[in-house]
């Protein structure tokens, strides 16, 4: 007998899945969030170190 107090062949309970649904959207959130830090730390590093070369051949770091 389960803890709901269903038959053992009735399958896993609706809590359960709503308990998994809300891990996977967790688990997406941290990743999501993850993602988005290292995208801003890129950009962020990828302004620091352009280099733009001006018409005459002469080289200067963007500000």
């Amino acid at each position: 007998m389960s803890c709901t107090g269903g038959n053992m062949g009735d399958g896993l309970g609706r809590d359960f899945w709503f308990y998994r649904c809300a891990q996977i959207a967790t688990a997406l959130g941290y990743s999501a969030s993850s993602i988005a830090a290292v995208w801003w730390i890129l950009d962020e590093y990828q302004k620091m170190i352009y280099v733009h070369t001006e018409p005459g051949g002469s080289v200067r770091a963007l500000q």
